[in-house]
């Protein structure tokens, strides 16, 4: 059984099977509402290599990886994407999207 560790937003850590996460947690998750972390709590940073590079001064903020759904949806829009498209995607997709290294 592998086991995935996620706090709340009360800071709280709990733990599930992570090959049978309930529909509902996997949501949560997806909202950002429940935040993978390590089992003491903390969130391993984010790997250099997904640090996008410097925006232009004019580009609104890439919003935090713990930021809520509706954060991401409305960056995408702003830089350009399809509301619909937009909509449709899990916050972890649009987190993807928008950290992907690019391939020069």
């Amino acid at each position: 059984m592998t086991q995935i560790h996620l706090r709340g937003e009360s800071g709280a850590v709990v733990y599930f099977d992570r090959d049978a996460l309930p529909e509902g947690v996997q949501k949560r998750i997806d909202r950002g509402d429940l935040i993978p972390c390590e089992p003491d709590g903390t969130v391993p940073p984010v790997p250099e290599d997904l640090v996008p590079d410097v925006p232009p001064p004019d580009a609104p903020p890439l919003p935090k990886r713990a930021a809520p759904r509706d954060a991401w949806v409305l960056f995408a829009l702003s830089q350009g994407m399809d509301r619909e498209q937009a909509n449709s995607m899990t916050k972890a997709q649009l987190i993807a999207e928008f950290t992907r290294v690019q391939d020069d």
